[in-house]
């Protein structure tokens, strides 16, 4: 299964996306506490939605399954410039 966040992403933050390796997925379980979670498999498909696999992530699904607001993050390492965004997801 595919988690989508919806955003509006500028063609900056798309681009930047493209050439990301890593983004990191971040969620709150209904006990308050915050879950992080590394994903290597992500993109984006238009300009409101990223859409990231669902790979070992039975924390990362409970809590968007609790609570569909994430925040995802991702750096460009050579770069060193990034961008976080923030959004409603939900498993397709």
């Amino acid at each position: 299964m595919l988690r989508v966040v919806k955003i509006c992403l500028p063609s900056e933050v798309k681009n930047s996306l493209n050439e990301s390796v890593l983004c990191w997925l971040s969620t709150l379980g209904a006990d308050g506490n915050p879950n992080c979670s590394p994903k290597k498999k992500f993109t984006f498909v238009d300009d409101l939605h990223i859409v990231i696999a669902d790979i070992a992530s039975s924390s990362s699904r409970k809590n968007v399954l609790d609570n569909p607001l994430v925040c995802v993050s991702f750096v460009h390492v050579l770069k060193q410039k990034g961008f976080k965004v923030k959004g409603a997801a939900h498993y397709i």
